[in-house]
């Protein structure tokens, strides 16, 4: 007993001075553990990086994939009705591209569009040679500058917007790009029309709204007139694809001024009635292509004329279950009751209707 009484006291003298030890120590201690976490840190940041520039590689090459296949002549064949084979690389470039990007293209390529191509070549002499009219040569140099103009209207056309005007989530706080953006269009408004509402529009305000024309006149005119509603609108999946078009067309058409804003393009062209002539005849191509406020209402009215003639709720789906049939019909019909108030809101909104314009 006496041993354990003791002991006792040594164990305890003991016990406090490991802690006693643990306290000197403990500075050491968190200071290698704010090491561990620095380098935690550091590696995290390292990671965070690569990553960033594995995005800015795969947003490169996705960009330069897109613009190859826009620049391919085997592509400029078909421009008219719909450019079908520019489309898929148009849009692959319009849904990547970060709003910047797309101005400095449009700003470039505008500018090129409007330079005058006076003359073909120059003789030994030095003298300018003229495109003779009718020639192979000016028939390419007029199909280029119309690819070109092709080109502006897809990337405008199909441009992301997010109507509700939300945040764009596509970069994060560090400036690296993680998505694809969804407000593409508001940011180019936001920043070189509006300025943010400051006052203080961007450098490329000009090619803003030349954007904004060609996107009106590509939703309106392609997208909508010659492809969507070209056909009818049998099914729900259609009617829901053309009012997502309209309302970003309906979006534009109802900016104010919005009949003042207009894509200018007016390459001119030196040329000669043939080889050798001296009268020299100028040749313009207009691509001038102004917002027409009245084509947002003539969309909706087309989708509900549509609505009425085409649409069927209910028909036999191949391979559907019976048994979820009911419940398919019951939510296809809300679908259709859904896209006929929206249509309904939209046509009432353009009242009384915008002048046509002249």
């Amino acid at each position: 007993m006496k041993k354990l009484v003791v002991l006792l006291p040594l164990i305890f003298l003991n016990v406090a001075c490991d802690k006693i030890n643990a306290l000197i120590n403990l500075p050491d201690t968190l200071s290698s553990m704010n090491g561990t976490m620095k380098d935690m840190s550091s590696t995290t940041n390292s990671m965070n990086k690569g990553m960033c520039t594995t995005n800015s590689g795969i947003h490169n090459q996705t960009l330069k994939l897109a613009m190859d296949g826009m620049t391919d002549k085997n592509n400029w064949d078909e421009f008219t009705p719909v450019p079908f084979k520019m489309m898929p690389f148009g849009k692959a470039f319009a849904e990547e591209a970060t709003s910047e990007e797309i101005m400095l293209f449009f700003d470039a390529t505008i500018l090129e569009l409007n330079e005058a191509k006076l003359d073909l070549s120059s003789d030994l002499s030095g003298n300018t040679v003229p495109y003779v009219q009718g020639s192979p040569e000016l028939a390419a140099t007029i199909q280029e500058k119309i690819a070109k103009y092709e080109m502006l209207s897809i990337i405008a056309g199909f441009a992301p917007q997010d109507l509700s005007n939300g945040p764009d989530t596509s970069v994060d706080a560090n400036g690296c790009k993680v998505s694809k953006s969804t407000s593409t269009v508001n940011q180019i408004i936001n920043k070189h029309i509006l300025g943010d509402n400051s006052g203080t529009a961007g450098r490329f305000r000009n090619s803003a709204l030349a954007f904004l024309a060609l996107r009106a006149s590509f939703l309106s005119g392609v997208v909508l007139t010659n492809w969507t509603l070209a056909q009818p609108l049998s099914n729900i999946g259609i009617v829901e694809d053309a009012i997502n078009y309209t309302e970003k067309l309906d979006y534009v058409d109802k900016l104010p001024n919005a009949d003042k804003i207009q894509f200018v393009a007016k390459p001119q062209f030196h040329t000669v009635a043939k080889a050798g002539d001296a009268t020299i005849i100028n040749q313009n191509l207009d691509l001038t292509t102004p917002v027409d406020p009245g084509q947002a209402l003539a969309q909706w009215q087309a989708i509900q004329t549509g609505i009425n003639q085409d649409l069927k709720v209910g028909q036999a789906s191949i391979g559907e279950d019976p048994s979820q049939a009911a419940a398919s019909l019951q939510a296809e019909q809300a679908r259709v009751n859904a896209a006929k108030a929206v249509v309904n809101q939209y046509i009432t909104s353009w009242t009384p209707a915008p002048a046509p314009k002249k």
